[in-house]
């Protein structure tokens, strides 16, 4: 078995440096628990980690980092020379950017009409993956996004979009069934009436339709001076049913105003604006999308009432 350690652990890279304390200890009983603990540039990490041990080395799938903004995944195997009885390290460190890149987020749409856009992808550098955790620092189309969103809660497939019905689609898998369950109970208690932690997209959830989703409350660049201006951009991403999403929709309001007749105040935000009107929408079009889907008509829709 690899014997316990304590060891001082520093990394740079082209996009980050940090320093912490790598611990690998024999518990009390018996469990073998693996640690990290580092200063980062943007505040404090705490690393935990499956590995698997030999007597003489320690290979780690994955580290789960919980920072404020971001994650990191980094593979490495250690090594432990008895009679020297010294440690080296190997393997690769880098933060986690693939994904936008493989929902092609940032590539010209493809669909059978000539008014498209590309989206405008500056240089990704560690502020970008820092800030787009929480939805900053990414440009793209609507289109792509609801195709991205799709692939989220579809199980992780990927499929090219198109207007024609039985157009040959291709598709490719960009994360797995299992993280793609997950997500979609993630989405569910985002709107979800009856989940003790009140979501964002609660004004969406049309009974009967099983409807998940997440808002996005952007704020505008300013086009007199740098920095953002006073004015919003809401968006609404949403599906049903939740246990196996077949629709998508995609709401987005440029410079809402709020609802002051409806909610007695004035709010901006995707809760408040994009959420009711997407909910308004599947109130109207889910019955109709249900008397042509049997499986939605059956297990969904028939079972309760819209008001």
């Amino acid at each position: 078995m690899f014997p316990d350690y304590r060891a001082i652990y520093d990394f740079t890279n082209s996009d980050v440096s940090m320093e912490g304390v790598r611990e690998l200890k024999t518990l009390d009983d018996g469990k073998r628990s693996l640690s990290y603990n580092a200063k980062f540039p943007l505040g404090k990490i705490n690393i935990g980690s499956d590995f698997h041990e030999s007597e003489d080395f320690i290979s780690t799938n994955q580290y789960t980092v919980s920072a404020k903004w971001t994650i990191v995944r980094q593979e490495r195997v250690l090594k432990f020379d008895r009679e020297a009885k010294t440690m080296s390290a190997s393997g690769k460190f880098e933060w986690i950017k693939e994904l936008p890149e493989n929902l092609e987020i940032f590539d010209m749409p493809r669909l059978e009409i000539p008014e498209l856009s590309k989206s405008n992808k500056n240089r990704w550098g560690k502020c970008n993956t820092l800030t787009s955790a929480y939805g900053h620092g990414v440009s793209t189309t609507l289109l792509q996004l609801t195709r991205a969103y799709a692939a989220i809660v579809n199980g992780g497939v990927l499929l090219d979009s198109s207007i024609l019905l039985n157009s040959k689609l291709n598709k490719k898998r960009v994360i797995s069934k299992e993280t793609s369950a997950i997500m979609n109970q993630m989405l569910r208690a985002n709107v979800d009436k009856k989940n003790k932690t009140s979501g964002s997209g609660r004004k969406a959830d049309i009974s009967g339709y099983d409807v998940l989703g997440k808002t996005g409350t952007a704020q505008k660049p300013s086009k007199k001076e740098k920095g953002y201006s006073k004015e919003i951009l809401n968006v609404f991403a949403s599906a049903f049913p939740s246990k196996k999403p077949k629709y998508i929709l995609t709401v987005l309001i440029d410079e809402p105003k709020g609802a002051p007749l409806i909610w007695k105040h004035s709010r901006r935000e995707a809760g408040w604006n994009a959420v009711y009107i997407a909910g308004k929408i599947i109130q109207k079009i889910g019955p109709s999308l249900a008397i042509n889907d049997l499986d939605l008509l059956n297990n969904y829709a028939s079972h309760t009432k819209n008001n």
